[in-house]
């Protein structure tokens, strides 16, 4: 496919306004909030789907303590340990990137009338203009999104008896994947509960620090919400202007963040880093005004319905 050139609309900073008055003038946060209910309450079926995950989860892990304790010698069970404990790891790790690219797709292709995964984009979507709404369930009902999928694998591979360090990175990846809501919540919460602040400092889950960036306009960063380790790389790489510029070339398909003249010039590779930079602040504005506009619109047709 060829592509067509797009001229870059980018306004720099005007000479009298310092890069910092700018940022702070530019509507860069999510401009709704609204309060959570004391203690919300969580339905039947997410309590049946947390409960599936966590006893899959146990069984799982009652098979991975029974490899390392019928190991032949003490040497032998420590290094199934220490094999399967770095198998997990690396299962959460992976965990991480997987939901990058996930929310990053969830963000930024579907509509909210794409059919089967429109409801699910919706929620995304609307989540940065209303960064409270996760509070507006409880934990287990913001985590059981996930796990009404996440407990199959696991109670497949415990039944099945699966090799202790594929069970191990099976464990890490689907925990991750379970944690991810409940990582992103406590990450709005303005006094999230001590084991959030805990699991946070420890790198379990994402601090509130790393996905404060994703929520600058034009939500462009720091996709990756379990513990957002790959955030870093994936930013200094432009990892996801790359993918967004394959995605664009087989598909001609625009991603939402291309409302950002910049960012979609960047991602063309018509502007350097140091232009992009340059044009931000009125860039963001930009942006700010088309999905504002886009978001009040929807939300007036969901009102009519």
């Amino acid at each position: 496919m060829q592509i067509t050139a797009v001229k870059p609309l980018l306004t720099r900073p005007s000479v009298s306004h310092t890069r910092a008055e700018l940022e702070q003038s530019t509507p860069t946060e999510s401009y709704t909030q609204e309060s959570a209910p004391a203690h919300p309450r969580t339905e039947l079926l997410p309590k049946v789907a947390c409960a599936a995950v966590l006893g899959s989860a146990a069984w799982l892990a009652c098979n991975l303590a029974g490899a390392v304790a019928g190991a032949p010698t003490v040497g032998a069970a420590l290094g199934t340990g220490a094999a399967c404990l770095a198998a997990a790891a690396a299962g959460h790790c992976a965990g991480d990137l997987f939901s990058g690219i996930f929310h990053h797709y969830i963000d930024n292709y579907p509509n909210p009338d794409t059919p089967v995964i429109g409801p699910t984009a919706y929620a995304f979507q609307v989540h940065h203009h209303k960064i409270h709404d996760l509070e507006q369930e409880s934990v287990w009902t913001n985590m059981a999104s996930a796990g009404r999928f996440l407990w199959i694998p696991m109670a497949a591979a415990a039944a099945l008896h699966a090799h202790p360090l594929v069970a191990a990175a099976m464990l890490g990846f689907n925990g991750g994947g379970f944690l991810a809501q409940a990582s992103h919540r406590w990450t709005h919460e303005k006094n999230p509960p001590a084991i959030a602040r805990v699991l946070q400092k420890l790198g379990v889950v994402q601090s509130k620090a790393s996905h404060a960036i994703h929520h600058k306009m034009p939500w462009a960063d720091n996709y990756c919400i379990v513990n957002g380790m790959w955030n870093p790389l994936l930013t200094r790489t432009a990892f996801f202007r790359k993918w967004e510029k394959l995605i664009y070339d087989v598909t001609g398909k625009e991603p939402h963040c291309w409302k950002d003249p910049g960012v979609k010039a960047f991602a063309l590779g018509q502007i350097s880093h140091d232009e992009f930079l340059a044009g931000q602040g009125m860039n963001r504005r930009i942006f700010a005004d088309a999905v504002r506009g886009e978001f009040a619109e929807y939300e007036k047709r969901l009102g009519l319905k």
